[in-house]
């Protein structure tokens, strides 16, 4: 079974791990798992971000530097993920952060029982940052899905 959209669960928000609780853009999706999935949230992280193809990869870190301008670490840096730094990690809560001038922006990966939650939560700062996220909002929710599925599917075949 593939990921979904969903609700943005309101776990995430009081979670205590996001500077910023109250985003100008958020969604959620969802992907069911085996109960009691053996992954830490920041091995879905790196499944998702990391494990995603060649081409993908390079296609985010693209999308996120240049159009986006996140500032980002270099490939393998300790702390980061993709170039996302690391800012909260638990074994069933795990949060990083992208910066611009124009955005700040915080990806939240929840494990739970028999499904992973993936949040993006973005707050402008600057006028421009709305128009541009609306863009890069319609190719998140056709990537982060499939990515999410394919690091269940993979996962899945580890276990067996």
């Amino acid at each position: 079974m593939g990921a979904r959209r969903i609700q943005l669960p309101a776990e995430i928000r009081t979670t205590g791990t996001l500077p910023d609780p109250d985003p100008d853009y958020a969604s959620a999706f969802e992907q069911p798992t085996a109960p009691t999935p053996s992954r830490s949230a920041e091995a879905w992280a790196r499944a998702v971000f990391e494990d995603a193809p060649l081409a993908m990869r390079w296609f985010m870190r693209t999308g996120w530097r240049f159009p986006l301008r996140f500032r980002l670490a270099p490939p393998g840096a300790p702390g980061h993920v993709l170039g996302c730094r690391i800012i909260h990690n638990e074994p069933t809560v795990f949060v990083i952060e992208q910066r611009s001038p124009l955005m700040t922006a915080h990806n939240v990966v929840l494990v739970e029982p028999t499904r992973i939650v993936w949040s993006t939560l973005v707050r402008y700062r600057h006028p421009l940052a709305r128009p541009l996220w609306s863009v890069a909002a319609v190719i998140h929710h056709r990537t982060l899905p499939r990515l999410l599925a394919k690091a269940a599917h993979a996962g899945n075949r580890r276990a067996r």
